[in-house]
């Protein structure tokens, strides 16, 4: 099992089950590597016969640049023989005694390749993982044009593994439409858990504000005062009112020079109701008329 996680594409979690079964022979390897925080923990359990060994060996995270999995070795070469194989490519790899070790990948010639008594042209990658206390472990595969592997050997041993049939392309590469499903309507004061849901949410939410509330009385003198000014003006776009409202709150506004707002209109409207402004407007004819 292999996990990543984009953008950095680190392995998060491995398990990788080898296990070898002759008639006189068993061999049985578990390797379990995952990450811990800022290490990389690794763990191995082989069983040979009726002997058990278990081994356990930590990685530095700086360490592990560059390492291809188990998992992602397939899923690499395939992408390599579709794209090509850059020059001099090296990777980092576990040996059998679970030591970081370099891991090189070359092309080998295309060749024929007979699955089913069909003959069909296989290219090959080969892996190489440079073991720090054995002998190097060289591994042949062979895939097909469209990426499936059809053969796999290790140099040396006398199993080989090869596909008995060949691959379709086309139900192999396919890939399904995604299923289309109509939209309903969430009814959800009908669904008990949504709507107790909502009321724990809600009730969580009212508390946490009549405590920020409890804790900032200057609220209160605040909005009343804004509500007496907007009553006041009566304006036509309430929410640019209320924009250059609280600006003035704003440490970053730019303040007027002295003495620029004295012929500012007044923030009051006129009104015939408003005996005292009559009065003024009144005397202001008055004295103009003495004037003319």
């Amino acid at each position: 099992m292999l996990r990543l996680i984009y953008p950095s594409h680190y392995t998060l979690e491995q398990q990788h089950h080898e296990y070898v079964k002759l008639d006189n022979y068993a061999l049985d390897k578990k390797t379990l590597f995952s990450k811990e925080n800022d290490e990389y923990v690794l763990n191995r359990v082989i069983t040979q016969g009726e002997k058990t060994e278990r081994s356990s060996h930590t990685f530095p995270q700086d360490a592990m640049k560059g390492f291809i999995s188990e998992g992602s070795n397939l899923l690499l070469m395939r992408l390599m023989v579709k794209k090509g194989l850059p020059a001099a490519f090296q990777a980092i790899s576990f040996d059998s005694d679970g030591n970081l070790c370099k891991s090189p990948y070359t092309t080998l010639a295309s060749k024929s390749q007979t699955i089913s008594g069909e003959a069909i042209l296989v290219t090959g990658i080969q892996r190489e993982i440079e073991s720090k206390s054995d002998l190097p472990t060289t591994w042949h595969s062979h895939f097909d044009q469209y990426g499936h592997l059809t053969s796999r050997v290790q140099v040396g041993s006398p199993a080989i593994m090869r596909v008995l049939k060949v691959p379709d392309p086309v139900l192999e590469d396919e890939f399904t439409e995604k299923p289309q499903f109509t939209k309903k309507k969430l009814e959800w004061e009908e669904d008990p858990e949504l709507y107790s849901k909502y009321q724990d949410r809600k009730a969580e939410l009212e508390d946490d504000h009549s405590k920020y509330m409890r804790h900032h009385p200057e609220l209160k003198h605040l909005m009343a005062d804004f509500l007496q000014f907007l009553l006041l003006r009566k304006p036509e776009d309430t929410l640019n009112f209320a924009g250059e409202y609280f600006a003035s709150f704003s440490t970053r506004a730019v303040e007027p020079a002295a003495y620029a707002t004295s012929s500012a209109p007044t923030p009051f409207p006129p009104s015939r109701t408003n005996t005292i402004m009559s009065i003024n407007q009144k005397s202001q004819k008055k004295k103009g008329d003495i004037k003319e």
